[in-house]
């Protein structure tokens, strides 16, 4: 069949589908909130510049109790006594550890060190050991803006030679499981920063008596940077790797979706598709949440082989991405080169019904996998899969058509780790993950137009997916370098029971139509969005 369509006519159709799909990938920009208190002067403001600095908000706490903590991104208490700990600390320490368990995350900076295991959340094993010192070393978790930031550059000297640049350190080997080493003394067993993992929320601690040194324009750039690498920490270790995996699932699904559509057609022939999709995931108190968008170019050719069998396959291109909602310097982008495998097969007539068997394979490379946040960057290349079979049939009813399905499907990923780019690049890897899932869908679809050159459709897809097993690699990155048995859950949260409820309005002129879906995700807590795709689809 001839390709007729105008070209300018595709060009404007084309720019349409850009601009409805860029209403779904606008980032969010917002400064966090920093509540600062100083145990011994609870009035000094001497925090709030390193804050500012970082490009966060400062926010003088009035006290530590419950009411105080609240709405509060993160809790930076500096301990500028010797010989112990304020009323006001002592006092409300389980409104403290409620509140990094609830999510939130406390920086801590200790003069006494001795009796931090009986008032730091979740420290009560560390050994501490009170004896200042002047020396202070990098460790393994020092990486990214904390070495080069906002406050400038953060060297192994940055903090040397300051009369006791420590008041003591913990014992390496007592740390929490989990913990990622900041900076150490001479002897890399001795810590002086550390943070990990507590409930929903992080503790970073140190025992560097930060209060004294604030003037010191070394220090400064120490505490400017960590106000903003705190942010790096927030939330699940596995956060970058989190989105950045489901949406290239969602990107291999968007092939196994047009194949669908295409057998559902039942239209012999060469076709080009075009299609913009943007989607919203995860709530907007969640700090994992994230926007991500693709644009994909796909060309294909299906055959009718027979009365009983369609067959088909299409090569696709893909350039997506992905944006934090709650981090404007976290992004992800990638690129995939897929190849689809498609069939329909006619089953045995029950009780008079005709059902079929479809079946979809799609193999795609993944190429140029970039995360980023500001100016530091991680890069790799990868490759996934996916299997998907389905039974259905077709019942009429009067003006709709049902088209129920049973099917299930498996999605692999496999990533080499993150290669470095520039100083303190992002080193964040996964091997490989996968999924298998059961789904159960029910397709709609009725007409609300038919001529002799115009037909306009619409139907309702109502779709849901269980999540029937999973397995991954190992995971590591820089926050975390721990056995993947600890970080499924946080890995696959968005992804394990799907479910989407999608409207979709199809108009087609002669050959040529064009397909406007929107819809809803929903599920469990952390899948939860909006999002909407256009298509335009030419046979030739």
């Amino acid at each position: 069949m001839r390709f007729n369509v105008n070209c300018i006519r595709t060009v404007f159709i084309f720019t349409a589908i850009m601009l409805f799909a860029s209403m779904f990938n606008v980032a969010a920009t917002s400064a966090k909130t920093i509540g600062y208190y100083n145990l011994n002067s609870p009035t000094s403001t001497a925090a709030a510049t390193s804050i500012t600095t970082a490009g966060h908000t400062p926010l003088l706490l009035s006290g530590l109790a419950t009411s105080d903590l609240a709405g509060v991104d993160v809790v930076w208490i500096l301990n500028p006594d010797n010989n112990g700990y304020a009323t006001e600390f002592s006092d409300n320490l389980a409104a403290v550890s409620d509140y990094v368990q609830g999510g939130g995350v406390l920086m801590f900076h200790d003069r006494r060190v001795t009796e931090a295991a009986t008032v730091i959340p979740g420290a009560g094993a560390v050994t501490f050991v009170r004896d200042p010192n002047a020396s202070i070393e990098l460790g393994p978790g020092a990486t990214g803006t904390l070495l080069s930031g906002p406050g400038g550059i953060v060297d192994a000297d940055s903090l040397d030679g300051l009369g006791s640049s420590t008041h003591g350190y913990a014992v390496a080997s007592t740390l929490p499981a989990g913990s990622t080493i900041v900076l150490t003394r001479t002897d890399s067993n001795e810590v002086v920063d550390f943070y990990y993992s507590l409930g929903g929320g992080n503790v970073y601690y140190s025992t560097i008596p930060l209060d004294a040194f604030l003037g010191v324009p070394n220090v400064q750039a120490y505490a400017a940077n960590l106000a903003a690498f705190i942010f790096e920490l927030v939330g699940a270790n596995a956060a970058p790797l989190q989105f950045q995996h489901i949406a290239m699932a969602d990107t291999l699904r968007s092939d196994i979706d047009l194949a669908y559509r295409t057998l559902r057609a039942g239209a012999a022939g060469m076709f080009v598709n075009l299609d913009s999709t943007g989607a919203e995931r995860g709530r907007s108190a969640k700090a994992r949440s994230f926007r991500s968008w693709d644009t994909a170019l796909t060309m294909g050719y299906s055959h009718e082989v027979s009365a009983d069998i369609m067959a088909g396959a299409a090569f696709s291109y893909h350039q997506a991405g992905n944006r934090s909602k709650h981090d404007s310097s976290l992004k992800g982008e990638y690129e995939s080169y897929g190849i689809t495998a498609f069939g329909r097969f006619a089953l045995p007539a029950v009780a008079g019904q005709q059902w079929w068997l479809d079946l979809v394979g799609n193999y795609s490379l993944l190429e140029d996998v970039e995360l980023e946040r500001g100016v530091i960057s991680g890069e790799t290349d990868g490759c996934q899969y996916g299997i998907d079979a389905r039974i259905g049939t077709v019942w009429a009813l009067g003006a709709v058509s049902l088209y129920p399905q049973i099917g299930v499907e498996h999605i692999q990923t496999r990533v080499g780790s993150y290669k470095e780019k520039g100083v303190g690049a992002l080193k964040y890897g996964v091997l490989e993950t996968d999924a298998t899932y059961g789904l159960l869908s029910l397709e709609a679809r009725t007409s609300l137009l038919k001529q002799e050159l115009v037909d306009i459709d619409t139907s309702l897809l109502v779709e849901y997916r269980k999540r029937l097993g999973q397995s991954t690699g190992r995971v590591k990155t820089t926050l975390a370098d721990t056995p993947s048995s600890s970080v499924p859950m946080e890995l696959y949260d968005y992804d394990s029971d799907l479910a989407k409820a999608e409207l979709k309005l199809a108009v087609q002129y002669r050959t040529v139509t064009m397909e406007m879906r929107g819809g809803y995700a929903f599920g469990n807590s952390d899948l939860e969005g909006l999002g909407g795709s256009l298509s335009l689809h030419v046979p030739l």
